[in-house]
């Protein structure tokens, strides 16, 4: 039913029954009663708005919020912060939209594809839910006439682009020099870990352990790639080259405690297990698993209190991680 269909079936104007379901009746002095009249009947006929043209022809279009979802292998951070953006720009009655992107690790190309797309739709406020990295185009122009909030933004190899409206960071580097230096000077190494933690760490050295490539295939079961990889850890470990496992996710965490048990391991005792995004399920685990939690959901919410209620925001927001520390690891201190 259209908006005309609606305006004869009540016998009014179709300017009026615009002017009610857009919520602008009060100050174009509709009485309430009519309003609530338009909007019941609305309700009961099921009409459905057109956004498309709410976007085109409305005076409101670029007040939209674009949220761009990068799909990948820290869903177990993203999903839960894509869930709280939702419910935060619900609960402020604030018109969105959601974008997702399934291959930009492997593609970057597909990042820059969707923000084009974004903008041809008219959105120009766009907050990111997923970690930015290096892989990403950086080319001024991409971001031209566009606010992007990028709250989980990975710097270290691309510095932090002036054309982004506010980034989110945290103090990874630093953290996992640190995570990893006390795991040896406490002696239990040596560590099997990812290349992703690898990466952050000042001077890792082959002394510190086994270093094993992160998986390429982003629709992997990670669970099942950590128990997988449980069986390098059980080898190493009768070898005496590994006391620790460190991985860039949760996922791939829990997966290894379950094949650490299965083979007859203890965890902490013959090997300590620590995870990364401190996901809803990790206190629940075989063996609580201890993780490191992100400040991206918060970062995240700080930008949408300044979109929707205008407070300060910097340039660039930074947080430390922190080391939630359950019975799958020794004490770290921290």
């Amino acid at each position: 039913m259209t908006i005309r269909e609606l305006a004869k079936a009540l016998n009014l104007s179709t300017a009026t029954v615009s002017l009610a379901l857009s919520g602008e009746g009060e100050r174009y002095n509709l009485s309430s009663k009519t309003v609530a009249r338009v909007q019941e009947f609305a309700r009961q006929s099921g009409y459905v708005p057109n956004r498309l043209a709410i976007k085109l022809f409305g005076k409101k279009a670029d007040q939209t919020i674009g949220i761009l979802f990068l799909q990948g292998s820290s869903d177990d951070r993203t999903l839960p912060v894509l869930n709280e953006v939702m419910c935060y720009l619900e609960e402020n009655d604030r018109e969105f939209q959601v974008y997702s992107c399934h291959d930009f690790y492997l593609k970057p190309s597909a990042y820059a594809a969707t923000l084009r797309y974004m903008r041809g739709m008219g959105i120009k406020k766009i907050v990111i839910v997923g970690m930015v990295n290096q892989n990403y185009p950086m080319d001024p122009a991409l971001y031209e006439g566009l606010e992007i909030y990028a709250m989980d933004f990975d710097e270290r190899g691309i510095g932090i682009p002036p054309f982004f409206r506010c980034v989110g960071l945290c103090n990874r580097q630093e953290f996992h020099t640190w995570l990893v230096q006390t795991v040896i000077a406490q002696g239990h190494g040596p560590i099997l870990t990812q290349a992703t933690i690898r990466y952050y760490v000042d001077d890792w050295t082959d002394d510190y352990g086994v270093c094993v490539k992160d998986p390429k295939d982003l629709q992997v079961d990670l669970f099942a790639y950590g128990r997988k990889l449980s069986e390098l850890a059980v080898e190493l470990f009768r070898q005496g080259r590994c006391r620790s496992f460190l991985s860039h996710t949760d996922r791939i965490a829990t997966g290894m405690i379950a094949g650490l048990l299965e083979a007859g391991l203890r965890v902490p005792e013959d090997v300590q297990v620590i995870g990364y995004n401190d996901s809803e399920y990790a206190g629940y685990t075989a063996v609580p698993l201890t993780s490191v939690r992100s400040p991206a959901k918060r970062h995240t919410i700080q930008a949408l209190e300044h979109l929707v209620k205008k407070t300060p925001l910097p340039q660039v927001l930074f947080s430390p991680l922190e080391l939630v520390q359950r019975k799958s690891s020794y004490p770290l201190g921290k």
